[in-house]
């Protein structure tokens, strides 16, 4: 199940279901934090916007086969990486490996393990946290074909979902926890810079 929504996560983010039009990822933070020089920006562009156009194609012609589209997904990550670590110099491959990664997993999701984590929950809350997150984005997932291409239609199902979540998540926080969650959730942009 877990494979299954990657593959879908991934499609989703190389088809453009990202509210910003031009950028499926975040390449320009990935490209302050390698810091990309004024050589290497037009060819970094270059690479990233080949690869989304081929990667909308790709779903296209592959979407109804998940397994088929997964695999080649796969290959098209891995020839877009492959030209980067041509371009880029070792030490700033190292960052931009990193932050592919996260940004292909899902930036919100990582985020949120990074509020997880600073919420000094213990183990029973951690695993209720970690229920009511994965509950939220499997339905969020499971009802792409609901939104996929239109933005507004997606934040309001976003929204709608996320009462439930803070309401799950609001039960078993004390209120400490709770007002950093709500802290951090505006700190990081949660709902507002992905998909």
């Amino acid at each position: 199940m877990k494979t299954y929504l990657f593959i879908i996560l991934l499609a989703c983010i190389f088809v453009g279901c990202n509210q910003q039009k031009n950028e499926r990822f975040n390449y320009t933070l990935i490209k302050s934090m390698i810091d990309v020089t004024p050589d290497q920006v037009e060819k970094f562009d270059a690479i990233t916007s080949r690869y989304t156009t081929l990667g909308r194609e790709t779903y296209d012609k592959f979407h109804h086969d998940k397994e088929k589209l997964a695999k080649e997904l796969e290959k098209v990550a891995k020839n877009q990486d492959a030209e980067m670590q041509s371009l880029l110099s070792e030490a700033q491959y190292v960052i931009y490996e990193r932050e592919i990664k996260i940004e292909r997993k899902g930036r919100e999701q990582h985020n949120m393990n990074l509020i997880k984590n600073a919420l000094e929950m213990d183990s029973t809350q951690q695993v209720q946290f970690d229920r009511a997150n994965e509950a939220f984005y499997t339905t969020l997932i499971d009802n792409h074909d609901n939104y996929h291409g239109k933005p507004d239609v997606y934040l309001e199902y976003y929204k709608e979902l996320d009462v439930s979540r803070r309401a799950a998540f609001e039960e078993f926080m004390n209120s400490d926890q709770y007002n950093l969650y709500l802290k951090l959730v505006d700190e990081y942009k949660i709902g507002k810079s992905e998909h």
